[in-house]
């Protein structure tokens, strides 16, 4: 999905409708797994269990393709652990 789609989210949620003074926006980083890269050797899910596992064809998964905060510093993490760089992070 494109960073517009997660643009309009925010922006017709209902704490961003609220009257404030400010407004505080999370725009969330996609993920997803190169299978051809991936050879399944596990650093991914050992870095960051929240958000990768391991499939029945021994190879990463993502739990959830769009994430922030916390989640979204540990699946970095696994991005550099990576033997393979088979984890993709866009902006």
């Amino acid at each position: 999905m494109e960073i517009n789609h997660y643009l309009k989210i925010i922006l017709n949620s209902k704490r961003f409708k609220k009257k404030s003074t400010y407004c505080k926006c999370v725009i969330a980083m996609n993920v997803s797994v190169d299978k051809e890269k991936c050879i399944g050797c596990g650093a991914c899910v050992a870095t960051c269990p929240d958000n990768f596992e391991i499939n029945d064809e021994n190879k990463a998964v993502v739990k959830s393709m769009s994430v922030s905060g916390d989640v979204e510093k540990c699946t970095r993490a696994a991005a550099e652990s990576c033997p393979v760089d088979a984890i993709i992070l866009q902006e």
